[in-house]
């Protein structure tokens, strides 16, 4: 199983900026299925959780915040990274 990306994917960062934080699991859940990742119900507690985490910060968390915990949450789940995921290239710290 190859390794999700930190950087979160183009495509769920578009769909993600287009709608209110309330509304990102939504996105997300609409992008999972665009990608034909399959999430099992019993899961989404655990996602709930997890994102719901980011609301209780002092500031609230962006939609890099976000993919970061849903990020988690797929390797957690073991969920495998889709082919041809459309991905921003990766930070490298080569200093």
């Amino acid at each position: 199983m190859s390794d999700w990306p930190h950087t979160i994917p183009y495509d769920l960062y578009e769909a993600m900026d287009a709608v209110d934080s309330d509304a990102g699991l939504a996105a997300f859940r609409s992008w999972a299925k665009s990608h034909q990742l399959r999430l099992k119900l019993q899961w989404d507690a655990d996602l709930l959780r997890r994102v719901g985490r980011l609301d209780e910060w002092w500031c609230a968390p962006g939609i890099q915040d976000r993919w970061g915990a849903i990020r988690e949450w797929l390797v957690a789940h073991e969920v495998p990274m889709p082919d041809g995921l459309p991905r921003r290239p990766e930070i490298t710290r080569d200093w």
